[in-house]
């Protein structure tokens, strides 16, 4: 918690969400990078590689950072469409995403069709038990029912 209390009060959040947007900033498709991630064999693009290993460490900070963590989730949920678009494409923030919105009433509230509606369509083309877990999460808070 002390470490969360720390990152966030350094400005951590924007920090690694200006690092995450910078490469499509600087003219990398988010398609390129997601073949890179699942393509597989000789004819892998070994290119993106590394910067596929530094946005996932990213990922999983911000997944650190706001864990069980109000404060860092909102300050997160600033950020959301940006990792909504990196939904699917093998930066693997999908359990980033949970955790925004895992046990945060105020922002489960928000949430709306188009976003359930995304996550199935991304669970129809690939079968990922995670965005089950996104769904699942989604439903309650505190063991008690969404509306």
């Amino acid at each position: 918690r002390l470490l969360q209390k720390l990152l966030r009060e350094m400005h951590a959040i924007a920090t690694v969400m200006r690092v995450v947007q910078l490469p499509f900033t600087r003219g990398v498709s988010l398609e390129w990078m997601e073949a890179s991630a699942y393509e597989s064999g000789p004819g892998k693009d070994k290119r993106f590689n590394r910067l596929l290993y530094v946005m996932r460490l990213c990922y999983r900070l911000m997944k650190q950072m706001v864990k069980q963590d109000d404060r860092n989730a909102q300050q997160l949920f600033k950020h959301v469409e940006v990792i909504r678009a990196h939904l699917g494409k093998g930066l693997m923030c999908e359990v980033t995403f949970r955790e925004i919105y895992f046990g945060t009433r105020s922002l489960l509230t928000q949430v709306d069709e188009d976003l359930v509606q995304q996550i199935v369509d991304l669970l129809k083309v690939r079968k990922d038990p995670r965005y089950i877990d996104f769904l699942l999460s989604i439903c309650t808070c505190d063991d008690d029912p969404m509306p």
